[in-house]
């Protein structure tokens, strides 16, 4: 495909009098010739991530890169575990987390910081505290303890 780059259009004649008229962006020259639709805007115009959606996102990257993460990637798979959704009610796994956080369900830090501490909670009730899911819980929630408190004092220096 050629570039288009160097061709100049005719300015508009609706700037002139100093009054801005409703223009169809269809009829605007070189408009149509680039491919665009008025769909593409729509696409493209989703509200920016606030500070905190971003954080939790760059801390599901890491918790879901951090050594002890392997048994929490996924959902318990109940076909390998059947009494698993049994005794624990309230399940959560980082890929579940992670898909929260996209989705914007987490509005403020305590609700991403409880649906996190579900994982940890969870294992050490499930397994046991003497089992290696309740020491992976506990080197992944002291990881992420961390990174709240980063999150605090950086959040506090803003203020």
């Amino acid at each position: 495909m050629r570039s288009g780059s160097h061709i100049v259009h005719k300015g508009l004649d609706c700037f002139r009098d100093g009054k801005l008229k409703s223009i169809d962006p269809m009829k605007i020259p070189g408009i149509a010739e680039s491919g665009w639709t008025p769909e593409m805007d729509k696409r493209y115009l989703k509200p920016a991530k606030s500070r905190l959606s971003t954080w939790q996102s760059q801390v599901v990257v890491e918790l879901r890169n951090h050594p002890s993460a392997w048994p929490f990637q996924t959902p318990v798979d109940g076909n390998e575990v059947p009494d698993y959704y049994t005794v624990i009610t309230e399940p959560m796994d980082l890929s579940t987390l992670e898909a929260n956080v996209e989705e914007d369900k987490y509005q403020s830090l305590e609700q991403f910081v409880r649906d996190t501490q579900k994982i940890f909670d969870n294992a050490r009730q499930y397994n046991g505290d003497n089992t290696r899911y309740a020491r992976c819980a506990n080197q992944l929630e002291h990881f992420f303890k961390e990174k709240i408190r980063e999150w605090k004092s950086r959040s506090s220096e803003r203020d």
